[in-house]
């Protein structure tokens, strides 16, 4: 998979939540889509986090038992993530991601956030890989 088509296939997996998106709005995206967690943008629209189902999964636990107040993106986004780049080929990106619990994976390119690589988008470009192979 070359470059290009990193930035392709990210700028495809790019549905994103804000920092003050609500607790119910995001386990509602996260139910509609086919991956696991959203990247967080600010206002600038730069990447400042990423959400999960896990995180989501806490706090529904901790808001429901507390009646707390709304919780929303910025209060339970894990800041941070591991990004990658288009510069990177698909094998580092596999060997960087092989140990790690994130699924998906924000892509950054010239500063700015461009969408996400999921591990199941990793799998299939190795697959395709081994495929040339034999």
């Amino acid at each position: 998979m070359t470059k290009m088509n990193l930035l392709a296939l990210a700028q495809q997996q790019s549905t994103t939540v804000s920092t003050n998106t609500p607790l119910s709005d995001i386990v509602a995206t996260l139910s509609t889509i086919a991956i696991n967690s959203l990247p967080v943008l600010n206002e600038q629209k730069q990447l400042v986090g990423l959400v999960s189902e896990q995180d989501c999964h806490k706090a529904l636990l901790m808001s429901s038992y507390h009646c707390d107040k709304p919780v929303t993106a910025i209060d339970i986004m894990q800041q941070n993530p591991l990004t990658i780049t288009a510069q990177q080929s698909i094998a580092d990106i596999a060997i960087q991601t092989v140990e790690l619990a994130q699924d998906s994976f924000p892509l950054i390119h010239k500063d700015h956030f461009v969408g996400s690589i999921s591990r199941t988008n990793i799998l299939s470009a190795l697959n395709n890989s081994l495929s040339l192979c034999s």
